[in-house]
């Protein structure tokens, strides 16, 4: 292609790129380099396409190739510096521009890119500062200000002022882009030199913190510009500053160059710091710095005058005055407009500290939003007020052209609002960034007086750091400041109670500095003060707010002792004397010390006081002010020593301190006026006076001075006292002594409600000072005040005031008047001002007992306690709170302390004897008599000292009585010491040798002679309450209940009886005295009940007395429906008469008002036995196990034992436990016995209580035990026969009809049954045999009464009498009417005297005949599984315990056939036996086959044949495979042979037993929380755990066998593993005495396999321990033979008398029981065995 088509290609591509058409521009270059490869426009052409698309590597690529084409061209060289800017590559920017500066040089001069020549230069500059060539950069601008230098003075010449103006600006452009760079280059020099520093140390001292790192490294930078501007000026190497001074000169401070005069003052800075502190040097160059500062505030530069841009030469102006003894002169008005401008050099004096206002006053006006500036404003205000006062300041300051726009309207409190505002803008200037040690000392000052203590220390420590800071960094001298500051910091520490720190810096000032060295923040507007002198006054406070009052005064007494002897070096102020009394009256005696102090110090302040009034142009002045404050503060202390000179006493002298238990109110009333003149006056001039002063202490002196009035004036201005006291309140509503004197004056003058509407005032009032300035009741006035004021007098600091004592008696009269909810919400507001106060947790539990609220009562009680163990009354109150929720240890303990902090209060005396009488009471219904009988003798000692203290003390002579009056349940505590310490007799009274049952006796008569002169003592205890005041109704009824009782208790015995007549006559004066009590309060229920009860027990014998009876308890239920024990009673009256309707009507009613009440279930019971004795009528005998009537009665007789009845509920569940249980498994129970021996305990002369314990303990084997119980009723039954022999006089049982001698015999009759039975048990069958026969002489023996037949054959069989014990037990068998299981017990025990004979064809014939006629009873199981046993054991609970005690008497012929060794016989009788049993669907024939099997295995064994007897064990498991008893057998027997393997094998596939509490599980059918889930694991049974056991025999024994070869790894690993398994299955079943046996046999060996190591000794030993324990435990609790049902029973009686009766129905059982026990098998076998039966 030719070169015009290129030019062509060319031309579009420039037409492209100036309509930004990049892309197609690019498109046509590439088609020109197509063609033309060297063409130099498309490569430019292509560079700039590229740029503006954004390529830049595509465009850098072009240029490059076109500068090498051209390399003299600039179009590539500008295309590529253009690029490179864009991109920020300076250094190739830089790179590019030097090329085009040396192509414009080389230009020649007309070519115009020689003209260019400067901007390339400026761009190069430009381009290296940015790339940080700083010296590159520095020396074009050099070259470049020296050219526009030359230029200007080439424009100068000329006279064109345009040109001039042009050149200058050029300069000056040229000037402040050097002056940046040479700026940089310092800046990164002293950078440079910083972090090398920083690499030294971190070197030097690694593991640095990152705080001290930044604290070094300001240290370091400091150092190094201190260092580089040391440098700077010894080697002039300063270059930057005369760049500035040439920018100086030539411009003013306008925004464009502040920066410029900002950098020279901060060099001009840096070069005093260089300089040594105190030098002429320094001195100097602080005056050229304060001159610059001045030219620069005031916008002069050269000739011009401008306006100045920038704060920071006022800054630093106002930093340089307040360095302190460097600068000194006059006032110098250069700053006046008027004055001439100074020159450039630097005056000698340019600005003093004087100038400091002017200053921060022309800060404020140029720059507002300065914090310095707001930060000189306040503190110009704060000067100002110590003279204007904080109102007038801010009004003095608008007058002197100090704005103070910012600050709002003042509050209502005179200089209070303006005080704030001050305080809030300089905090606020100095969070901003505010620095000026003025400043801190400042706002430190002020947050103390305002109490922000925490706010002030913090202050302080700025303040502290910023002096050091200038201190380090600049050697600039702030010694006085920090000083201040560190007085401050100790106040602040000590407001905070931090006294340890405070201590440690106040010590520091007062030996380390000089007495006479006094410093000054006068910029603060701080006095000059006494550093030495002021750090030991802090001290002597750190000692006070300690306690430690003489440490104080050695203080003070170290002050005013050295100015007295001429020892201090500087004077000493008034505070110290006046604090000296102060501290004087605070201790208390040294009165006249305290007074002349005082006045010493109000005589010195006065002067100075006189001089404030002068100088302060406005009252409300701050000097004069806290002049006033102090000398008030004096005046009030003088005035009370004069109080107490004149013969007045002063709250808190005994050295209470404020708030220990005691009100300030109490306090403020124990004060005594004074009497004394001129002491009285004078105290009333000091009181006026300070009262008259504004302060914190002018409530305080409004309070005395009403104390004044109302104590010590003559005559007592009670008004004037009340108008003081409405001030002092109006002024403080803090002030306790005031408000509470107030409030007692209103109450007195019958104003409670404005009593109340004064606290309510008072704590809104607070509440609302507290809202709009919290800061105001925590201001505390001079340091003095909180530590060496006079208790009492300060303003409660706290929330809202702190008007504890508005919420105290708020809170107390609204609880008076009965506001409870009201006086429990302030009692609690109150509590959370003063946590420590015991009076406000007495008074708010007081408030919650009225409201119910108990348990918040006890616990308030429980804190006042805590707080002052000493108040009885919270202690008496906590035990009723305790005893009415039924806390009888807790109650009884606190009324015992009660009475050992007072022992003579009636309160506390009445109340610990009313909790042990209800003590007593439980225990007596428990049963416990000796601590029944304890309780109640120390609740009547404690009775009869309240009445004989206080005689006509009602209540104390009716607690009497009650206790006396209980006896007649609970013995006296006398006859119980002498039961317990006896010789030969048990607590119980029953004697274990001689004549138990005359003793028995004559200590029961004993115990009730006791209990019936109780009873009289308790009737005249209540004769005498009625003698103090016959108008109490229930005293009445009390009365009568003690004849009532002593009836009842006389009827026990015949030889406590009463005449008949007389016994009338009581039980009418018994309703006569409860009739007069219904007279005095007819709508009393509990008085009708009474009249009930008294005539209920004549009921049956007079209808006049039923009549009244049921009228009685008609009305108590018409009053009272909801007593339950008056339903069951009445109830109880209808049942004895024949009315069951009516009677379970009344049961209903109480069961659904009290269904818990004792007396509603016996009284269910007492109706059930009478509803069953008329179910059996015509003396049939009935079942119970089919009666209803008699499981009812026995049910509930259960539940009232098990709600804690008495003895008629007990003696109740004794004969449930007989008639309608289990048999003998229930009465051998421990609760029956433990029922029957608490009866026995409490009713001593009741024969059914010691019948039903002879039951009880015959049941549980103690035969012994049980003789004596019988002979002790039959004891007691003989003297009750006296009098009444058909009849069982109980107090707790009803009156029964008579005997029907030919069903039922007396109840003598069958406790010498039951005794006979007993004695034969016991051994004694000699005895036993002589009692059956004279009954069977007496006749009282019926020929059909075969339990009796039973037990005197077994009598005679004991006596060695066999063959009429024979013939007696076959005429049982061969009667048709006696009962099955009878006759199954007859021929037992005939079988066994046969085989013991060794008669065994008698013994054939027996079993024949016994079993022939048996009835089947149920569902015969002939399979061997589970559910065959299921079936087996549910036809067992159906009534087939006959046909398996037939069964069993099979068995029992086989055992003697196999230990005689007559097979033939064997044979026989095997053959028969299971012809019985296929016959039989009752019996369970797997069960009955296995223990044959096991029996004849047994005979195999003892012969020798391990194969027999392993067959006949295998047979056993077949016929049986879920019997363990036969899987263990056949593992026992496999031992032998086969072998142990073959053991092992059969132990473990032995069925495996539930865990232990599955049983529980199984026999409760209502689901337990308590109790594990149904599906509970189940652990391995004893044949596991033998199967366990022999594997680890057969480990044992193979390492034994095999001990030689085998090595003694595998033996060790072998014995490790058994012993492993035996752990195992211990922890599984840990109940099983075998396992641990072969455990600790493993363990054992296991020891010696490993060499005998300790630890496995002690474990076998441990095991043995336990299989030892484990094994008496299961001999122990072996279980017996299934016991028969019992059989019938007699008719349904009471508890007494049908617990009699049944003992003769369950005497078959115990006779069953005694047959067991005959010689079963003999040892001695004849010779020649029989062959065959006859």
């Amino acid at each position: 292609m030719s070169s015009s088509s290129v030019k062509r290609i060319l031309r579009s591509a420039r037409e492209c790129l100036g309509r930004r058409e990049y892309k197609e521009a690019l498109q046509h270059c590439k088609e020109a380099l197509a063609e033309d490869k060297s063409c130099y426009d498309a490569y430019i052409y292509v560079g700039k396409a590229a740029f503006h698309l954004k390529e830049y590597v595509q465009a850098e690529a072009a240029y490059r190739r076109a500068s090498d084409l051209e390399p003299r061209n600039p179009l590539a060289w500008q295309g590529l510096a253009e690029l490179f800017t864009e991109t920020g590559a300076w250094a190739n920017a830089v790179e590019c521009y030097s090329q085009l500066v040396l192509l414009a040089e080389a230009a020649p001069e007309s070519d115009p890119l020689r003209g260019r020549r400067t901007v390339f230069q400026r761009r190069f500059a430009e381009a290296a500062a940015r790339g940080r060539m700083l010296a590159a950069a520095e020396a074009a601008w050099r070259s470049l200000t020296e050219a526009a230098g030359e230029s200007l003075a080439a424009a100068g010449g000329g006279g064109d002022d345009a040109a001039v103006n042009a050149a200058e600006e050029d300069l000056v452009e040229c000037l402040c882009r050097l002056a940046d760079v040479q700026l940089a280059v310092d800046a990164s020099e002293i950078e440079a030199r910083v972090e090398q520093r920083l690499a030294a140390e971190g070197a030097a001292t690694p593991g640095v913190p990152t705080e001290q790192l930044a604290a070094l490294e300001s240290a370091i930078r400091g150092a190094v510009e201190g260092e580089w501007a040391e440098e700077a000026l010894e080697l002039d190497a300063d270059h930057a500053s005369a760049t500035l001074r040439r920018i100086i000169a030539l411009r003013p401070p306008s925004p464009p160059y502040v920066p410029y005069y900002d950098a020279f003052l901060k060099r001009l800075r840096k070069y005093i710091q260089a300089s040594p502190p105190g030098s002429m040097d320094r001195h100097s160059r602080r005056a050229v710095l304060l001159a610059a500062a001045k030219a620069t505030m005031e916008g002069r530069c050269g000739s011009r005058a401008g306006g100045c841009c920038s704060p920071y030469p006022y800054d630093a102006a106002l930093a340089m005055l307040e360095v302190e003894h460097e600068v000194v002169g006059e006032q110098d008005p250069s700053l006046d407009p008027a004055s001439s401008p100074p020159s450039l050099e630097p005056p000698p004096l340019p600005l003093l500290v004087a100038d400091c206002g002017r200053i921060a006053t022309r800060l404020l006006h140029s720059f507002p939003w300065s914090a310095t500036a707001q930060l000189h404003a306040a503190l110009s205000l704060r000067r100002r007020a110590a003279v204007y006062g904080f109102d007038g300041a801010a009004a003095a300051a608008g007058t002197a052209g100090l704005s103070v726009a910012r600050l709002p309207a003042a509050g209502p409190v005179a200089g209070g609002g303006r005080r704030k505002q001050v305080v809030a803008l300089l905090l606020s200037a100095l969070s901003r960034g505010g620095r000026a040690v003025s400043g801190w000392l400042a706002a430190c000052e002020l947050l103390l007086e305002e109490g922000a203590a925490e706010a002030a220390l913090d202050a302080a420590k700025e303040g502290l750091k910023y002096v050091a800071h200038r201190d380090l960094v600049g050697k600039e001298r702030l010694a006085g400041a920090g000083l201040l500051l560190r007085l401050l910091a100790g106040q602040a520490l000590l407001r905070l109670h931090k006294l340890d720190e405070a201590q440690l810096l106040l010590e520091g000032l007062a030996h380390g500095v000089s007495e006479g060295h006094v410093a000054s923040g006068e910029l603060a507007g701080i006095p000059p003060l006494n550093v030495s002198q002021h750090a030991k006054r802090s001290l002597a406070h750190v000692a006070a707010a300690r306690g430690d009052l003489a440490g104080a005064r050695q203080r003070y007494d170290e002050l005013v002792g050295g100015h007295m002897m001429g020892r201090s070096a500087a004077p000493i102020e008034a505070w110290a004397q006046g604090e000296l009394g102060m501290l004087l009256l605070r201790q208390g005696p040294a009165m006249e010390g305290a007074r002349y102090h005082l006045q010493t110090a109000l005589a010195a302040l006065q002067p100075e006081l006189d001089a404030a009034v002068a100088a302060a142009a406005s009252p409300s002045a701050t000097l004069l002010q806290h002049l006033q404050q102090e000398a008030a503060t004096y005046q009030l202390h003088l005035a009370l020593a004069l109080w107490v000179k004149g013969g007045g006493r002063l709250p808190y002298s005994d050295g209470t301190a404020v708030g220990d238990g005691d009100t300030a109110a109490t306090a403020a009333v124990a004060a005594a006026g004074p009497t004394l003149e001129p002491y009285r006056a004078d105290c009333r001039e000091l009181l006026l006076s300070a009262a008259s002063v504004a302060g914190p202490l002018q409530a305080a002196a409004f309070t005395w001075l009403g104390q004044w009035y109302d104590r010590a004036s003559e005559p007592r201005d009670e008004l004037k006292a009340r108008r003081c006291y409405q001030r002092a309140l109006a002024l403080d509503p803090s002030q306790a002594p005031a408000g509470e004197a107030l409030v007692a004056a209103l109450c007195a003058a019958g104003r409670p409600e404005t009593a109340v509407q004064l606290c309510e005032e008072m704590r809104a009032r607070a509440a609302t000072a507290a809202a709009t300035n919290p800061a105001a009741t925590s201001s505390l006035g001079p340091p003095s005040l909180p530590y060496l004021v006079y208790p009492g007098l300060l303003p409660a600091g706290g929330a809202a005031g702190n008007v504890d004592w508005a919420l105290r008696s708020l809170a107390r009269l609204q609880r008076d008047g009965g506001s409870y909810e009201a006086a429990v919400a302030n009692y609690q507001a109150a509590i959370r001002l003063e946590p420590a106060d015991s009076e406000l947790w007495e008074g708010l539990a007081a408030s919650y007992q009225a409201l119910g609220r108990h348990t918040a009562a006890l616990k308030s009680y429980g804190r006042a306690l805590e707080l002052s163990p000493g108040r009885l009354f919270s202690r008496i109150q906590a035990a009723a709170l305790y005893y009415q929720m039924g806390d009888m240890p807790a109650a009884l303990s606190y009324y015992r302390m009660a009475l050992t902090a007072a022992p003579g209060n009636a309160a506390a005396l009445l109340g610990c004897g009313e909790v042990l009488f209800t003590a007593a009471a439980l225990a007596a219904r428990m049963g416990a008599a000796g601590a029944a009988a304890a309780a109640l003798a120390e609740a009547e000692a404690l009775a009869a000292h309240a009445t004989s203290q206080y005689g006509n003390l009602q209540a104390g002579w009716k607690l009497l009585g009650d206790v006396r009056m209980q006896h007649a349940a609970v013995p006296t505590l006398a006859r119980v010491k002498v039961a317990a310490t006896h010789g030969s007799v048990t607590p119980l009274g029953i004697v274990s040798d001689g004549d138990a049952a005359g003793a028995a006796v004559h200590e029961g008569l004993t115990a009730a002679r006791d209990r019936l002169a109780q009873l009289r003592a308790a009737r005249r205890a209540y004769a005498a309450a009625v003698h103090l005041d016959p108008r109490v109704a229930g005293l009445w009824g009390d009365l009568g209940m003690s004849y009532h009782l002593q009836l009842e208790l006389e009827g026990q015995h015949p030889d406590l009886a009463t005449a008949a007549d007389l016994k009338i006559s009581l039980r009418n004066r018994a309703l006569a005295l409860a009739r007069g009590g219904l007279r005095i309060d007819p709508t009393s229920d509990w008085l009708w009940s009474c009249s009930g009860t008294i005539a209920a027990p004549a009921a049956t014998e007079s209808p006049t007395m039923a009549a009244a009876a049921e009228y009685c308890y008609s009305r108590a239920l018409q009053l009272n429906p909801r007593r339950a024990p008056v339903w069951a009673a009445l109830g109880r009256m209808y049942s004895a008469h024949g009315e069951s309707g009516l009677a379970s009507r009344c049961f209903d009613a109480a069961r659904s008002h009290e269904p818990t009440s004792i007396a509603v279930w016996e009284a269910m019971g007492d109706a059930a036995l009478r509803r069953g004795g008329m179910a059996g009528g015509g003396g049939a005998v009935t079942d119970p196990r089919v009666n209803a009537a008699w499981r009812d009665a026995a049910d509930a007789y259960e539940h009232a034992q098990l709600l804690g009845g008495d003895v008629e509920s007990r003696l109740g569940f004794v004969l449930g436990s007989i008639m309608a249980r289990d048999g003998t498994a229930s009465v051998a129970d421990g609760a029956v016995l433990a029922a029957a021996t608490k009866a026995a305990t409490m009713y001593p002369l009741l024969v059914s209580a010691h019948h039903a314990r002879g039951i009880s303990l015959e049941a549980r084997g103690d035969y012994a035990a049980a003789v004596q119980a019988f002979q002790t009723a039959l004891v007691l039954l003989d003297a009750d026969d006296l009098r009444h022999p058909e009849l069982d006089h109980s107090s707790s049982s009803p009156s029964v009809k008579p005997f029907d001698p030919r069903v039922t015999p007396t109840a003598r009759v069958a406790i010498q049954l039951d005794l006979a039975r007993a004695l034969s048990a016991a051994g004694r069958a000699d005895e036993a045999i002589a009692l059956y026969d004279t009954l069977r002489q007496d006749g009282v023996i019926r020929a059909d009464d075969f339990a009796v037949v039973l037990s005197y054959a077994v009598a005679l069989h004991q006596a060695g009498r066999s063959s009429e014990a024979v013939t007696h037990l076959v005429a049982i068998l061969s009667t048709a009417g006696a009962a099955p299981h009878l006759r199954l017990a007859a021929a037992t025990a005939a079988v066994r005297i046969h085989i013991a004979a060794r008669r065994w064809d008698e013994a054939y014939g027996i079993v024949l005949t016994a079993t022939s006629d048996l009835p089947d009873e149920g569902y015969r199981a002939t399979g061997g599984g589970r559910a065959a046993a299921a079936a087996a054991a549910a036809a067992t609970a159906a009534g087939g315990q006959v046909a398996e005690a037939g069964a069993k008497l099979w068995r029992i012929l086989l055992a003697g056939v196999v230990s005689a060794r007559a097979p033939e016989l064997e044979a026989q009788l095997l053959a028969t036996m299971r012809q019985w049993t296929e016959r039989r669907t009752d019996v369970n024939t797997a069960q009955h086959e296995c223990r044959v099997r096991e029996l004849l295995s047994a005979k195999h064994r003892a012969a020798g044949a391990a194969a027999a007897a392993l067959r006949e064990a295998a047979l056993a498991v077949r016929a049986c495979p879920y019997d363990r008893a036969a899987w263990a057998l056949l593992s026992h027997t496999a031992v032998q042979a086969p072998g142990l393997r073959h053991a092992v094998l059969a132990a473990r596939v032995a069925p495996r037993d539930r865990a232990p509490y599955m049983a529980a599980a199984e026999e409760n059918a209502a689901p337990s929380l308590a109790a594990p889930p149904p599906a509970a694991p189940l652990v391995p049974s004893a044949a596991a755990a033998h199967a366990a056991g022999l594997t680890a025999t057969v480990v044992a024994a193979a390492a034994a066998k095999g001990g030689a070869g085998a090595s003694g790894i595998v033996l060790l690993a072998a014995v490790r593993e058994a012993a492993v398994r035996l752990r195992r299955v211990v922890h599984a079943q840990p109940y099983e005495a075998s396992a641990w046996y072969l455990c600790a046999l493993t363990e054992l060996q296991h020891a010696i396999a490993t060499g005998g190591q300790a630890r496995l000794y002690r474990s076998a030993a441990v095991a043995a321990r336990t299989a030892a324990v484990r094994a008496k435990a299961e001999l122990a609790s072996l279980p017996s033979e299934p016991s028969p049902p019992p059989p019938p029973s007699p008719l349904g009686l009471s508890p007494a008398l049908a617990l009699a009766m049944a003992s003769q129905a369950g005497r078959s059982v115990f006779s069953w029981i005694l047959t067991d026990r005959l010689p079963t098998l003999s040892t001695n076998c004849s010779p020649k065995p029989p062959t065959s039966f006859k």
